[in-house]
């Protein structure tokens, strides 16, 4: 069984101040808008791929905004990372994955 904190996560702590949690009611209205920005300049960028520094560069989005936004569509499969290779991590291997400048590199699925 899903659960369903995993889908949705909490966007404010519980010590978080009003205006904190009063901004999270408010993320529904906005992060489908953002996604399709995201997605606009992913598939824009075509082969090439986009980071979240592309989508701020081609949009009014930040970096910020667009991480949050090409992790969760990454999570739901609308776009993905390509793996290279494995390297050794403190716990055994761990995926690497293309980076352009430090960053993630998304493509359409």
């Amino acid at each position: 069984m899903i659960q369903l904190s995993l889908l949705d996560p909490p966007r404010a702590r519980r010590t978080d101040p009003a205006t904190s949690h009063a901004a999270a009611d408010r993320t529904h209205k906005f992060a489908a808008n953002h996604e399709a920005i995201c997605f606009g300049v992913i598939a824009d960028m075509g082969a090439r791929g986009a980071t979240a520094k592309d989508v701020a560069a081609y949009s009014r989005l930040d970096d910020v905004q667009a991480n949050r936004r090409l992790s969760a569509m990454g999570a739901r499969g609308l776009i993905a990372r390509i793996q290279i290779g494995w390297k050794d991590g403190k716990r055994g291997p761990v995926p690497v994955f293309v980076e352009r400048y430090g960053c993630a590199v998304w493509w359409r699925t």
